[in-house]
């Protein structure tokens, strides 16, 4: 709830005297790492999912929260390997689905598998405008760009004072796709 309202140091503390009484409780390190993230604590994040992950190995929760840290620091292709082992775990998770499709876009590999992770997402929730734009971004990079901007018009309408969006739109009418940044 807190973390909901944006009060991320509120939700520390809280998540700080769980995980006294409880500190190997899973779901407690991954509430607590969210609000490390919100506050751009990325280090301190991993230095308390990592060692979690190897006792937990087949939680694809802790897998999911990992990707989501070093997608958040930039390490895409660690963050990739993350999540698939996240999926490999969730096989029917739309939140990983997602993720992944959208790391595979950034970094421009296995596009069809994007595209249908993708869909799936989109079947399930077909009016979630952050799957929209994955599906966008996906599209873009394949070079469809006319499909991409009718996409990303679909997310703005749902979320019409989402800057993201519109920024995404600007891009996808204004630039040429260039491949990832080596």
């Amino acid at each position: 709830v807190l973390l909901g309202r944006g009060e991320a140091d509120s939700a520390k503390e809280e998540f700080q005297k769980a995980l006294n009484i409880d500190p190997e409780n899973s779901d407690f390190v991954i509430g607590m790492v969210t609000a490390l993230v919100e506050k751009n604590e990325l280090d301190q994040s991993l230095k308390l999912l990592l060692p979690i992950s190897q006792k937990e190995p087949n939680n694809p929760k802790l897998f999911y929260s990992i990707c989501n840290v070093y997608t958040k620091k930039r390490y895409l292709t660690v963050a990739t390997g993350h999540c698939e082992k996240s999926l490999e775990l969730s096989k029917d998770d739309h939140e990983t689905m997602n993720r992944l499709a959208w790391l595979y876009s950034k970094k421009n590999i296995k596009l069809e598998v994007a595209f249908d992770l993708s869909s799936k997402t989109l079947e399930a929730f077909p009016d979630r405008p952050e799957f929209i734009d994955t599906l966008s971004e996906i599209l873009y990079v394949k070079g469809e760009t006319v499909k991409a901007i009718k996409n990303i018009q679909k997310a703005i309408s749902i979320m019409p004072n989402e800057p993201y969006y519109k920024k995404q739109l600007w891009k996808f009418k204004n630039t040429k796709y260039k491949g990832p940044k080596k």
